[in-house]
C-alpha cells in the first residue's frame, strides 16, 4: 500500500485548497454560534436550516455548468459564500439570518460538491489511493476545524466581553473566503452533467428514491446536537474560554478517530463498522439516560460522539463510492448532498427546538432513537444498491 503522506504531497493542490476552504469555513462557524448564542439562538437554527436547503439544490446548478472548470466555478461560489458569511454579523434580524444562510449554502455546497468530484476523479485514476484521498480529507478537515476552534477561541477570550471579537472574526473569515475564489486550482477536471435538463435523476427511480430517503434520515439525525454543542457547553456553565478548550478537545479526539478510521481494518469492512460506530454511540446515549443525566454524562457523550463522528464520514463516504453506479457517480453524488443537506436543515432546528422547550435528557433520547432508525434505514439501502450493482456488471 502506498504511502499515505506520499500519496497527499502527490496531491498537494486539492489539499492545500481545501485546508484554507475549512479554515475560513471553521473559524466563522464557531463564531457564529457563539455570537448567536448570546442574542438569538433560534435564528442560528434558521441560517443553518436555509443554508442546508439552499445546499440542497446545488448539484442541480452544477448540472448546468457544462465545460466549467473547477477554477471557474470556485471563482463565481466562493465570494457568493464570503458575502453570506459576512451577514453573520447581525445575529438579531431573521431575515439577514435567512438570507445569511441562503447565500452560504449556495456557495459553500457547490464548493464542497467540486472537491468531492476532484477527489472522486483522482481515485477513479488510481484505484489503490482510494481510502487514503477519502479518508485524507477528512483528517484534514477535523486538523483546521482544530485549528480554527483554537484561533477563534482565543482571539474571543483574549477581547474580553463585547462584540468586537466577533465582529472582528466573522469580517475576516469572510474576506479570507473571499480571497480564496482567486487561488490558482491545478487541474483540468471539468464537470460534464450526464443528462440533459435542470432537474435530473438516476435511471433507477425507485433505488435513486430510496437513496435519497435514507441518507435525507442520517442528515435529520446528525443535525440534532452537533450544531448546538457549544451553546449546549455554553449553558452547562462553561465559559467562552472553557467551551474553546472543550472543543477543541473534541476536535483533537475527532482527529484521532480519522486515523483509527482510516485504518485497512476499519477500511475493509466499511459497511459492517458502520454499524458497530453508530451503536457505540447510542450506547452512550443510553448511559446519560440511565446512569449519568448530569453535565459529566453529558460530556461523556459528546466525547464517544466526537470519536464517531470521524467514522461516520468516512465509512460513509467509501459505502457510497462501493454502491454507486460508475456511470451515474456525478448523479448520486449531488442526491446524497442534496440529501444530507435537506436531513441537515430539518434537524436543525429540530434539535434546538426540543432543547429549549424540553431540555438535554429528552433531545438525548430523541437522538438515540433517530440514529437507530437512520442507521438501520441507510444500512439496508446500501446493502441492496451494493448487490444489485454488482450484478450488472
Amino acid at each position: 500500500m502506498k504511502n499515505y503522506f506520499t500519496i497527499v504531497r502527490k496531491h498537494a493542490g486539492v489539499y492545500q485548497f481545501i485546508a484554507l476552504f475549512y479554515l475560513a469555513m471553521g473559524t466563522s462557524k464557531y463564531t457564529q454560534i457563539l455570537f448567536f448564542q448570546k442574542a438569538a439562538l433560534l435564528n442560528y437554527s434558521f441560517s443553518y436550516s436555509a443554508m442546508a436547503l439552499a445546499g440542497s439544490c446545488a448539484f442541480l446548478i452544477a448540472n448546468n455548468l457544462k465545460g466549467w472548470s473547477l477554477q471557474k466555478i470556485v471563482r463565481k461560489t466562493l465570494p457568493l459564500y464570503a458575502l453570506g458569511m459576512l451577514l453573520r454579523v447581525f445575529p438579531q434580524s431573521t431575515l439577514l439570518a435567512i438570507l445569511s444562510g441562503t447565500l452560504s449554502g449556495l456557495g459553500a455546497s457547490l464548493t464542497l460538491l467540486v472537491i468531492r468530484t476532484w477527489l472522486y476523479a483522482l481515485s477513479d485514476r488510481d484505484p489503490t489511493e482510494k481510502e487514503q484521498l477519502i479518508s485524507a480529507r477528512y483528517t484534514l478537515v477535523q486538523v483546521c476545524s482544530l485549528g480554527a476552534t483554537v484561533l477563534s477561541g482565543g482571539i474571543l477570550a483574549s477581547i474580553g466581553k463585547g462584540d468586537v471579537g466577533y465582529l472582528f472574526l466573522l469580517s475576516v473569515s469572510a474576506g479570507v473566503m473571499a480571497f480564496l475564489g482567486n487561488t490558482k486550482i491545478d487541474t483540468t477536471e471539468r464537470i460534464t452533467p450526464q443528462k440533459k435538463g435542470f432537474v435530473y435523476l438516476p435511471e433507477d427511480k425507485l433505488q435513486g428514491l430510496a437513496l435519497y430517503l435514507s441518507v435525507l434520515f442520517l442528515g435529520l439525525a446528525n443535525a440534532l446536537v452537533g450544531p448546538i454543542v457549544a451553546a449546549i457547553l455554553r449553558d452547562l456553565g462553561l465559559t467562552v474560554f472553557m467551551t474553546t478548550l472543550v472543543t477543541s478537545a473534541f476536535s483533537l479526539i475527532t482527529l484521532g478517530a480519522a486515523f483509527f478510521y482510516q485504518s485497512p481494518r476499519s477500511t475493509k469492512h466499511a459497511a459492517r463498522n458502520f454499524c458497530l460506530n453508530q451503536s457505540v454511540l447510542i450506547v452512550g446515549l443510553l448511559s446519560y439516560l440511565l446512569f449519568f443525566p448530569n453535565k459529566f454524562g453529558a460530556l461523556l457523550v459528546f466525547t464517544v460522539g466526537s470519536f464517531t463522528l470521524a467514522g461516520f464520514y468516512i465509512l460513509r463516504e467509501l459505502m457510497e463510492y462501493a454502491m454507486f453506479p460508475k456511470n451515474e457517480t456525478l448523479i448520486y453524488l449531488g442526491l446524497v448532498q442534496s440529501a444530507f443537506l435537506v436531513g441537515d436543515a430539518l434537524g436543525s432546528p429540530l434539535g434546538t427546538s426540543i432543547y429549549t422547550s424540553y431540555g438535554l435528557k429528552v433531545l438525548f433520547s430523541f437522538y438515540a432513537v433517530m440514529l437507530g432508525g437512520s442507521t438501520l434505514a441507510y444500512s439496508g439501502v446500501y446493502h441492496y444498491l451494493k448487490k444489485k450493482n454488482v450484478a450488472k456488471m
